[in-house]
């Protein structure tokens, strides 16, 4: 993997924005208007991964905190009410990371030029993908032909020239900004 994951995280998680209370992570709205929580997971759309599900009914079950216990025969049955109760910030982390990296694998699996561009230019492209799917991404391409030819500037206005960049603003003209110039823009 060639990700920075602290870069990329550090990015998402301003631009993602989330909802804290009680110092638990709660569901919001994007503004796609799905429901998500943490750093932009989808969980409308997307089911938890299953190593965070028994990470949180293990402390869910740590702390007695659980909606339902069920003894059936020799099984005990918890669940974890995660609309109720929201993740905790370590979670948060992980559900990011776990997004990050998907995204990641996805530009591997589909952009046959990936590992020719410049890490900055890849962590761009990362945190698109993260943002609206490989799916929409791959709709881009004006920006993946100037990509390929190196014209960094035509890459960037094909990005200005989207309906991506009118919906997210801010973080898209940081992202422009970075596909650029080659340099990577904090996200303030």
């Amino acid at each position: 993997m060639i990700i920075d994951l602290h870069a990329n995280r550090e990015f998402a998680k301003p631009a993602e924005g989330c909802v804290v209370k009680n110092s638990m992570h709660v569901i919001y709205k994007c503004p796609a208007k799905k429901d998500t929580i943490g750093y932009g997971f989808n969980i409308e759309e997307n089911e938890l991964p299953a190593e965070i599900g028994k990470e949180l009914l293990a402390r869910a079950m740590k702390d007695k905190r659980f909606d339902k216990l069920e003894k059936t025969g020799y099984k005990l049955q918890v669940s974890y009410n995660i609309k109720k109760d929201g993740i905790p910030e370590d979670i948060a982390y992980k559900l990011l990371d776990i997004n990050l990296r998907n995204a990641e694998a996805e530009l591997i699996d589909n952009c046959r030029f990936w590992r020719d561009l410049d890490f900055v230019r890849r962590q761009v492209l990362i945190d698109m993908c993260f943002n609206m799917g490989w799916p929409t991404l791959s709709n881009f391409k004006k920006m993946f032909a100037a990509l390929k030819d190196g014209d960094y500037e035509e890459a960037a206005n094909q990005m200005i020239d989207s309906k991506w960049y009118r919906d997210v603003k801010k973080r898209a003209e940081y992202l422009v900004e970075s596909m650029r110039t080659g340099v990577w823009v904090e996200y303030t």
